[in-house]
């Protein structure tokens, strides 16, 4: 491999990893949760660990998320994992919000950034 194409990959490498590091950064933090058609909410927090790709999570949440005990960053989606490392949630990036799927059901779920929910 010459120079040049060493170079292009490394610089590829450097920022692919530095995306990823971006959308883990930008996603620790508190969410407004909401699941399915439900007008309940609840909270989860989202706080990085140093990788800065994964970190925990801890929810007030009574519907189905207080199993929530990490997550981890791939791309723009985040992976709601619980405590064992099993996926609860799958979600991914719109702006600032997350939106995807709660693996148990298949049910619609919304992380809405920095609103904490009343009960």
């Amino acid at each position: 491999m010459n120079k040049i194409s060493a170079f292009a990959l490394a610089a590829g490498l450097a920022i692919a990893g530095a995306s990823a590091a971006q959308a883990a950064d930008g996603a620790a933090g508190t969410y407004k949760v909401k699941i399915g058609s439900s007008d309940t909410t609840c909270n989860v927090t989202l706080n990085a660990d140093i990788s800065a790709t994964a970190g925990t999570a801890n929810s007030d949440c009574d519907m189905g998320l207080a199993k929530i005990g990490n997550w981890k960053a791939t791309g723009t989606s985040l992976k709601l994992l619980s405590p064992s490392g099993q996926i609860v949630a799958w979600v991914k990036q719109k702006g600032d919000a997350y939106t995807g799927t709660r693996i148990t059901d298949g049910r619609k779920i919304a992380l809405s950034p920095n609103a904490v929910a009343s009960k």
